[in-house]
């Protein structure tokens, strides 16, 4: 019932708004990233005309009980998946990359930099984070935002955040030079990291996000059903959009072992 009254609450705001005083260009209303544990609750969206659409998966890696750190997750894995794991870290730091723990107040120029550099290459840019949105999540929620990053000759050059909400860690934005991924798998390496940060804070789970499917899949993460609720603000174009939503293709997450049987 809160959820329909959040729902109603925003639907009237909306309904004295012009396209350009809230979504710039856009009349579309998304209600992104549902799950299928808010799946009952979100149907009441269809009441406001909201329909659902399917998108790439939320990966999710299971963190065992027994792993008490980033060797253990290792000694988990089959020899191939563990032989690579190894050789990613060591090609990164022959390439000169230091693993860091993140000052986010004294970084803050340098990540927002950073952040934009990947943004920019996005093709789909729905919203993008203020300069303070990092510094200001930090202030917020203390020890529970962590920035993990590979610095280079002093200079920060890549970049990802966890977040830990209970048991579950959360690994989201990221950011990089692109120069600095030809020289090693930056991205990798983090993926790893953020693994191993994940085990070190006692979370039982680490949710990926649903962007890079196979390298998620390599660590062991497996995928949960996402959900973006849609809807058009022009009530005739909303019948015609809600007659394509079915059509519209999304990736698949690759089937993968990576650990012992």
């Amino acid at each position: 019932m809160r959820l329909l009254k959040r729902v109603r609450t925003v639907e009237r705001s909306l309904m004295v708004l012009k396209p350009g005083d809230l979504f710039g260009e856009s009349a579309l209303v998304l209600v992104k990233d549902v799950d299928d544990t808010l799946g009952a609750n979100m149907a009441a969206l269809e009441r406001f005309s909201y329909r659902p659409l399917e998108t790439e998966p939320n990966m999710v890696l299971t963190l065992a009980p027994r792993w008490k750190n980033y060797e253990d997750y290792l000694a988990s894995l089959t020899g191939d998946y563990r032989r690579d794991a190894r050789k990613l870290a060591k090609k990164v730091e022959a390439a000169g990359f230091e693993l860091v723990r993140v000052d986010i107040a004294r970084e803050a120029a340098r990540l927002h930099e950073l952040y934009a550099q990947v943004h920019a290459e996005q093709k789909m840019r729905l919203f993008k984070l203020a300069p303070e949105f990092l510094p200001v999540l930090a202030e917020e929620l203390g020890e529970r935002v962590r920035v993990l990053g590979l610095r280079k000759d002093g200079r920060l050059k890549a970049f990802t955040t966890l977040v830990v909400d209970g048991e579950t860690a959360i690994g989201s934005f990221v950011g990089h030079e692109r120069a600095a991924l030809a020289e090693a798998p930056l991205y990798l390496r983090l993926l790893h990291e953020l693994v191993a940060e994940s085990i070190a804070v006692g979370a039982r789970r680490l949710s990926l996000g649903r962007t890079a499917l196979e390298p998620k899949a390599r660590l062991g993460a497996k995928p949960e059903r996402l959900r973006t609720w849609v809807r058009h603000r022009s009530p005739l174009l909303n019948l015609v959009l809600r007659s394509f939503l079915s059509a519209i293709p999304h990736d698949e997450a690759p089937e993968r072992s990576p650990f012992k049987a």
